[in-house]
């Protein structure tokens, strides 16, 4: 999980590519973590990758269906 803490921290200091990285770390280590799909997707938006980050909020909701209501102002997919 030091990986995920690590995307956190790029993403509130605002390098977005450096948590994408980290976030992928995660994802390649446990595939089955939602959090860290959502998270990445997030970022991706912030960045204007819509279709990447549809693709990994749609797997984040996959896994985890509960975390829809978190989405629910980002998304009009």
């Amino acid at each position: 999980m030091a990986y995920f803490g690590r995307g956190v921290v790029w993403s509130d200091l605002e390098d977005l590519e450096q948590a994408i990285i980290e976030y992928n770390r995660v994802i390649e280590l446990n595939p089955e973590l939602a959090v860290a799909y959502a998270n990445c997707g997030l970022v991706l938006m912030q960045q204007g990758k819509d279709s990447q980050a549809e693709q990994d909020i749609s797997r984040a909701l996959a896994l985890d269906p509960s975390l829809k209501g978190d989405f629910d102002q980002y998304l009009n997919w």
